[in-house]
């Protein structure tokens, strides 16, 4: 996020003047989460953080996300009251009334452009599940209501965009069913979960001739859509057909009629492209966002005494890899080597080693073993009872109770295409990570 506020600081500098928002899961994963859960208190600390930085960086608007409902509607409404900009959601209705429970959409005025938003959410929530975390309220039909908020913006509006929290198949009906919809905001979701990377020349999408525009999960990008208005309005000409037009006029070229069109259409009507920015390790941070990111790593604790009875019943379930030192040396050797060895270093590196998020993969038997991420102590590292899973008989009679061998499916929790953006090899990662000889039937060596 420090990195993200400098690259729109660098922008905002140099003269542009850009509508930002955000749509949805911002500030919570999609994750199930349980009443008493101990990660939540961190996770709402967490959230005050990113509506810090959001405010900070003048966001316009920001959807309601699956992970927003997630954990709560009273948390979320407690956490909307920090926020200078508007959370929106047209289709989270009150069960009595019908009235929506967060605001259906916003206008606001970028560059003497009157912009229109207006925020819907994917209608695959269940209504048992939707019961649980957000009693008395339903989920109305999302192309429907996108529909009525969009049509009523229209007349008020230069361009309407909507913040939608929904699935492909949903956002593309609903371009090609409501003209009075310029673009929508897509976080690309899967299910409800945000995808970390998107697929290339998958950013943008015309449908109608109106923009499906795509951003990467967790801010690892930062899609910037161009717009050039028109009198003619929408649809959309791509600015890359309308520029390869014009200047294969200016150099004598003869147009082809669907060049000639462009051209033609690119003088009256809309015109749009997107580019994305990589938000790279290397940019510099935003010393005052860093400052908060900084005091919120340091101060993660939310561990209650009930909590530590149950560490302390669980840990006797957790053998640790030191403890299978002493009669398995050379594995051990081999296993410190293996990058699942140093696993837990890498996020002391980024100083991200108090993340809920990152430790289950980081770290052996966090959420059971220990819940303070300040207390990690022997459970560092990605160690014996991570793949194998916990056997706490195998020390007092190892030959009753051998560990079960290692699937694929072991390895999938972490090392899975969300997470890292690239299809996973079993066969060929399997003996890069191993500490201990590998039957050839688990996979071939690269």
């Amino acid at each position: 996020m420090s990195r993200r506020t400098t690259v729109i600081k660098q922008l905002r500098a140099s003269g542009a003047e850009f509508l930002l928002v955000d749509g949805g899961n911002a500030l919570f994963g999609a994750v199930p989460w349980n009443p008493g859960d101990p990660r939540i208190g961190q996770s709402l600390e967490k959230a005050k953080v990113i509506i810090a930085g959001y405010n900070r960086m003048r966001y316009h608007a920001m959807a309601v996300g699956v992970g927003e409902i997630g954990i709560g509607l009273g948390h979320i409404k407690e956490l909307e009251k920090l926020m200078e900009f508007p959370l929106l959601c047209a289709n989270l209705l009150d069960a009595g009334s019908g009235a929506p429970v967060f605001k259906p959409s916003a206008i606001v005025t970028v560059g003497g452009v009157k912009v229109g938003l207006f925020g819907v959410l994917m209608a695959s929530i269940s209504a048992t599940y939707l019961e649980r975390v957000a009693p008395g309220i339903v989920l109305g039909n999302g192309v429907a209501a996108a529909k009525k908020a969009a049509e009523e913006l229209r007349p008020q509006v230069d361009l309407v965009v909507g913040l939608c929290h929904m699935n492909d198949d949903e956002n593309r009906a609903l371009l090609a069913q409501c003209p009075a919809i310029d673009a929508i905001v897509d976080p690309y979701c899967f299910g409800g979960s945000s995808r970390v990377w998107i697929p290339d020349d998958t950013d943008l999408e015309w449908v109608n001739g109106r923009a499906l525009l795509r951003g990467d999960g967790q801010g690892s990008r930062l899609g910037r859509f161009d717009v050039c208005l028109g009198a003619g309005g929408a649809p959309f000409v791509p600015w890359d057909r309308y520029q390869a037009a014009y200047e294969k006029k200016a150099q004598g070229g003869a147009l082809a009629p669907d060049e000639a069109a462009a051209l033609a259409d690119g003088e009256r009507r809309h015109l749009g492209g997107m580019t994305v920015i990589p938000i790279y390790p290397h940019f510099a941070e935003a010393p005052e966002i860093k400052a908060l990111v900084d005091r919120f790593r340091a101060s993660t604790r939310f561990v209650t005494g009930d909590a530590e009875k149950e560490e302390a019943l669980a840990r006797e379930r957790f053998l640790t890899a030191e403890a299978c030192k002493p009669c398995h040396e050379e594995n051990y050797a081999a296993w410190r080597k293996t990058p699942h060895g140093r696993a837990y270093a890498t996020l002391q590196k980024t100083g991200d080693e108090f993340r809920y998020d990152c430790l289950p993969c980081h770290s052996v038997g966090y959420g059971e073993a220990f819940l303070d991420a300040h207390k990690v102590g022997p459970y560092k590292d990605v160690q014996c009872e991570s793949c194998h899973g916990t056997n706490p008989a195998h020390g007092s009679e190892p030959e009753k109770n051998r560990w079960p061998a290692v699937t694929e499916g072991n390895c999938l929790v972490c090392h899975n295409p969300e997470h890292l953006g690239m299809p996973f090899d079993f066969g060929a990662k399997v003996h890069e990570a191993t500490c201990c000889k590998v039957p050839e039937r688990l996979g071939k060596k690269p």
